[in-house]
């Protein structure tokens, strides 16, 4: 799939959509009536391996979602095409799994991270440089789950280091 219809969330029953798996598409948009009008009970969306270059901010009105993935972004050569962090993030309170791994991300430093989100997955992103200090204490108690890889340029969390 690589684009959705016009008026693809009409439908008498859209509204009662809880989870969104669109893993292995071509998709590099999704339409602005994909927020909390038309899908107010939505609770996870997984845009994995898709071909996304912007993040895709509309679902993050909706309150209820809760888990959110858009790993592995790849254009038609299959080179990583999302470079985009989603400032902001940290405003968003019901979402407790992000995981935004396999990608092009690079420096996130300018943003809050919240440590709400119980699981945030930034692995295998070669060239990221992420400040991990909004959530390092959560981290070493155990309240908080990041994926990363150990070459990675984690600064202020010397501990996620050993």
């Amino acid at each position: 799939m690589e684009k959705f219809p016009e008026g693809c969330l009409d439908g008498k029953f859209t509204h009662n959509i809880t989870t969104m798996d669109l893993q292995y598409n071509k998709l590099d948009d999704i339409p602005d009536d994909f927020n909390a009008t038309s899908l107010p009970y939505l609770y996870g969306m997984d845009l994995t391996s898709n071909s996304f270059s912007k993040f895709p901010r509309e679902p993050l009105n909706i309150l209820r979602l809760t888990v959110f993935s858009i790993r592995g972004q790849r254009d038609a050569g299959g080179e990583r095409c999302l470079r985009e962090w989603p400032n902001g993030l940290y405003t968003h309170t019901g979402l407790r799994g992000f995981y935004i791994g396999s990608n092009d991300l690079r420096v996130i430093d300018d943003d809050t991270i919240s440590y709400m989100i119980f699981h945030l997955d930034i692995s295998d992103n070669p060239s990221i440089v992420f400040d991990a200090s909004d959530i390092c204490a959560y981290w070493k108690a155990g309240a908080f789950n990041l994926y990363y890889d150990k070459d990675q340029t984690i600064l202020n969390c010397d501990a996620m280091l050993e």
